[in-house]
């Protein structure tokens, strides 16, 4: 299951099988598609998610980096940002995605957290925030909870949770968590931000 898009199809695609089966509301196959490049190679690598947007866009999250793939025309183009490290699992190893409060959007590589804010084609894309800063910056799960915190788990033992001190561009470390496990799922209970 990689999302549902704009017009109510559901995107999935299996481990280790290069493509995506695209699905119906009732969840009968419509078609199985195998992106391409903008030069009509096919593409080769891993494909973690879809992050929809409007009718026929979505932001795809790869190893071999971010992509814009355009749903109609199925071709993926690849999207430049100021990378941490263009070493094997680095930056360009991008694992999860959310869209923040404000409605930038939030991903996690191998090695950096990184912000987009803008629309239409007119993105940046920066670094977000000290974990940055930190020697071990390989992330994968990110949550903001109702309160506007943002919790990060890294490959390794640690989960950060981030608070703002005056704006999205402040965020800062609140705490940190020597954690073990997995976490692949956060879920707040409660309907409003008292609760």
């Amino acid at each position: 299951w990689m999302g549902q898009d704009l017009n109510e199809n559901i995107w999935c695609i299996l481990q280790d099988v290069r493509g995506f089966w695209v699905l119906d509301s009732s969840l009968k196959v419509k078609e199985f598609r195998k992106a391409k490049l903008e030069n009509g190679e096919l593409f080769n690598g891993s494909i973690y998610k879809l992050y929809f947007y409007g009718k026929t866009s979505a932001w795809c999250l790869t190893d071999r980096g971010l992509f814009r793939f355009n749903i109609v025309s199925n071709k993926m183009k690849r999207v430049d940002f100021p990378r941490i490290s263009n070493e094997l699992f680095g930056s360009y190893w991008i694992k999860q995605m959310i869209k923040l409060h404000d409605g930038s959007l939030l991903f996690s590589t191998l090695s950096g957290l990184y912000r987009i804010n803008g629309r239409d084609g007119h993105e940046n894309i920066q670094l977000f925030s000290e974990l940055n800063n930190l020697p071990f910056r390989s992330f994968n799960m990110i949550y903001e909870d109702r309160e506007y915190n943002i919790y990060v788990k890294d490959i390794d033992n640690n989960f950060y949770i981030l608070g703002t001190s005056g704006g999205i561009e402040n965020y800062k470390i609140k705490k940190s968590i020597n954690f073990t496990g997995s976490i692949v799922q956060i879920y707040e209970y409660g309907n409003n931000r008292s609760e």
